[in-house]
């Protein structure tokens, strides 16, 4: 009767110890000390991506720069997927980053508790700095350009913009206003990190890079992963930035607009190419050669031996 006594008494401590709060909270908590948040181990990656960029909509919405922290985590979370939602995220990360100032292209991508995701650039002749601000390709048809040189793979296609250093001698000699180029962005993540256990406190496993695409068409040097690349999207952006100027040239040669001469530069000076001049006509203006410049650069060998 007395060992029947306290084989329950024993039944009973353990049945209010394994009720009482916070005891599954640390169960999760001892499997994995990475995690910040146990709630995520029971859903698929899918399913708390989703819920991450809800709740990375609603901060942002509020104001609160913690929803890049949420972006990233459901980048983390969708790796390594090449869908249209893991883009998405990746688009949301990086536009709420740049409104928030967590978004320095010398130093990284900034998480909270001073946490960087390094930025590492692949095959461009423009420097970290220039990467100034970051822009969504064009969706409507730009109407010169009769041709739209687009594929889909891994990663997200931006417009790159970047603005002329006025006080340069040579920058003011050569560069236009605004200069406008292609780069797919990639936000890798070690292979060897769980997705769901990703978190901004590990942001030691990631890397932000940015690729190329007039240079580089697929991520590994096998080929084995086709890079996703919009190489008409900066002329659309240049075309739709820039005011046209024939027509003024045409009526009024000797005004003070039209008089200075100059020679721009779609990228800076690369020694070992072979430059081609474009010249224009009276009737015409730079942009006349937009269609071509289009077809020019998506011509394989092209960027790699001459520069426009």
């Amino acid at each position: 009767m007395r060992l029947f006594a306290e084989r329950s008494i024993v039944l009973i401590l353990l049945a209010v110890a394994l009720s009482q709060p916070g005891c599954l909270t640390h169960h999760l908590h001892s499997r994995s000390a990475a995690s910040t948040d146990p709630r995520l181990l029971s859903y698929s990656p899918q399913a708390a991506a989703k819920e991450e960029l809800t709740r990375a909509s609603a901060l942002e919405k509020a104001g609160d720069d913690a929803c890049v922290d949420a972006y990233f985590q459901a980048c983390s979370l969708l790796w390594p997927a090449t869908d249209a939602t893991y883009n998405e995220a990746l688009s949301r990360l990086l536009s709420a980053s740049q409104r928030f100032g967590r978004l320095d292209p010398s130093r990284g991508l900034v998480l909270h508790d001073g946490c960087v995701v390094p930025i590492v650039l692949h095959g461009f002749p423009w420097s970290a700095q220039d990467f100034q601000r970051l822009h969504c390709v064009p969706t409507k048809h730009e109407p010169l350009l009769n041709r739209r040189y687009a594929c889909h793979g891994s990663g997200l296609p931006l417009v790159v913009e970047r603005c002329r250093n006025s006080s340069d001698p040579l920058e003011a000699r050569f560069f236009p206003e605004k200069s406008f180029f292609a780069a797919t962005a990639v936000l890798l993540f070690s292979e060897s990190t769980e997705p769901a256990l990703v978190t901004s406190g590990s942001a030691s496993a990631a890397v932000l890079e940015f690729y190329n695409p007039l240079h580089i068409r697929s991520i590994s040097s096998e080929g084995e992963t086709p890079l996703s690349l919009d190489l008409s999207a900066p002329l659309a952006l240049t075309l739709e930035a820039a005011p046209r100027t024939y027509l003024a040239g045409f009526i009024e040669p000797g005004t003070a607009t039209t008089t200075t001469a100059r020679l721009n530069v779609l990228e800076p000076y690369q020694p070992g190419k072979v430059p081609v001049l474009l010249v224009h006509g009276l009737f015409s203006d730079p942009l006349s050669w937009a269609d071509m410049i289009n077809d020019l650069r998506a011509e394989p060998g092209f960027c790699e031996r001459y520069q426009l």
